[in-house]
């Protein structure tokens, strides 16, 4: 959508700001603007503030916090440090961040060549 928009001429504007489709264009005066309806995740996102939670939303967390209670982090590290090929063990978050850029430079080479 935005590569179309682009190649119609109309440049995108990078501003921090989501895009979103299915605006309704409409005059105001000598311009035309844009509505859009309030996004479902937005909707969900308010819910979720005012602590109003739909069964399933809460069913889904309270499996998934079991699920995360019951994971075998260290087993878990193990495996991606060995599948991502990493010997580097950090420390610190400062150490973590080092790994992974090292890790994507690294990935974004190879997928250059």
């Amino acid at each position: 959508m935005i590569c179309m928009g682009e190649l119609l001429g109309y440049p995108t504007e990078m501003r921090r700001i989501p895009v979103i489709a299915s605006g309704k264009p409409v005059r105001q005066g000598d311009k035309v603007r844009m509505i859009f309806d309030i996004m479902s995740e937005a909707k969900a996102f308010d819910r979720w503030q005012r602590e109003k939670f739909y069964e399933l939303e809460r069913d889904f967390a309270s499996r998934w916090r079991a699920q995360l209670m019951a994971a075998k982090h260290a087993d878990m590290a193990k495996l991606v440090k060995a599948a991502l090929k990493i010997s580097d063990s950090p420390k610190t978050i400062n150490d973590a961040l080092a790994i992974a850029k090292k890790f994507f430079k690294e990935a974004a080479s190879v997928s250059q060549r």
